[in-house]
């Protein structure tokens, strides 16, 4: 009997310095990829890369900034009539260029639906600081029956118009006559 407990701890201790030997192995292996795997080269790569990273970040940061002022501008519009969805503003062909999206809402008429696009700008040119933009391309949105949102209109104001509204050499309830593109939807056409 005392033979067969010799045996049974004899496996017991042979298990315990095979665990012992695997944590050792292993803990030499971790230490040796610590200390000896950053060589010179691996390094330079390293700190290059965070450099990069780094400008990127800067230069990633100084575009939010630059965008979020733009943004906050942008936001200081207010339309005269209906909510403004957004103004954009953008260097396009050395020109500046605002991109204004309003929600509009139908009016007694549909030439009066119409007119109330034509007042917005005129508003923003006159009022708002916007004649001193080289092109205002602006659109507008409204509910339909259905239930959907749909372009309702669009057109371009060129500089030259611009500078006449803001000079107050047109009518404002006739832009539709001098503005470029102009896009009607076919509902307020009737």
């Amino acid at each position: 009997m005392k033979k067969q407990k010799e045996q049974a701890a004899e496996p017991a201790k042979k298990k315990g310095k095979k665990k012992w030997i695997v944590i050792v192995v292993a803990v030499v292996i971790i230490l040796a990829a610590a200390i000896g795997g950053g060589g010179g080269s691996d390094t330079d790569e390293t700190e290059s890369q965070t450099s990069g990273t780094e400008a990127a970040t800067e230069s990633s940061a100084a575009e939010t900034e630059q965008t979020e002022a733009d943004e906050t501008k942008a936001a200081s519009y207010e339309m005269e009539y209906g909510e403004l969805v957004s103004a954009v503003e953008n260097e396009i062909d050395g020109q500046n260029v605002l991109i204004i999206k309003a929600k509009i809402t139908s009016s007694y008429s549909n030439t009066a639906t119409v007119d109330q696009n034509y007042y917005n700008v005129e508003d923003l040119i006159t009022s708002q600081g916007c004649d001193a933009f080289d092109e205002i391309q602006y659109w507008a949105v409204a509910d339909m029956s259905d239930g959907s949102e749909e372009k309702v209109v669009s057109f371009t104001v060129s500089s030259e118009l611009i500078q006449k509204i803001a000079a107050g050499e047109v009518v404002t309830n006739q832009l539709g006559d001098y503005v470029d593109e102009l896009y009607i939807h076919a509902s307020l056409s009737e």
